[in-house]
């Protein structure tokens, strides 16, 4: 149900996309090369509905089940190397229905984007992002840290 009516014309909706939370990225990351590191610096709370985002760990962790729409983006500066941006479910780091991933082959300025739906059971699931090097140690997130966003929230049950 997306509106009740109090039966005199008076609609009052119900909040389908909640949870939802949006953090930007406050500082670079220094990433190795050739694993799948979280990224931790999505630290700056542009909002967070019900608190569920710890931007310390990296984690998203729903109280609410549901079916989850993610949005994730980081910019990086003059890279030579091929970089990876992951969404993760339960810090699954491998191709499947849990992760998903996409790459760029480097350059002077670029940004990764990705976007992913997993449904959550409300209680232990989490969602994280996560970067990847292919040969070189690099930086995740660019020198102007206004730009990266890790955004979600709830489609419905």
């Amino acid at each position: 149900t997306l509106f009740t009516s109090d039966g005199s014309g008076n609609l009052t909706t119900q909040k389908t996309n909640y949870p939802a939370f949006c953090y930007k990225q406050n500082s670079v990351q220094a990433l190795s090369a050739n694993t799948w590191t979280k990224l931790t610096n999505y630290g700056e709370k542009l909002f967070d509905t019900n608190n569920a985002y710890d931007s310390s760990t990296g984690l998203f962790i729903p109280q609410v089940a549901g079916k989850y729409f993610f949005y994730a983006e980081t910019y990086i500066d003059n890279s030579t190397d091929t970089k990876y941006i992951g969404l993760s479910k339960n810090n699954v780091t491998s191709s499947g229905e849990n992760f998903y991933f996409v790459r760029d082959t480097g350059g002077n300025q670029y940004g990764l984007q990705i976007t992913a739906i997993f449904e959550l059971n409300g209680s232990s699931d989490t969602v994280s992002v996560a970067g990847y090097n292919l040969t070189n140690a690099e930086n995740f997130g660019s020198t102007n840290i206004s730009r990266g966003r890790f955004i979600g929230y709830r489609l419905g049950s």
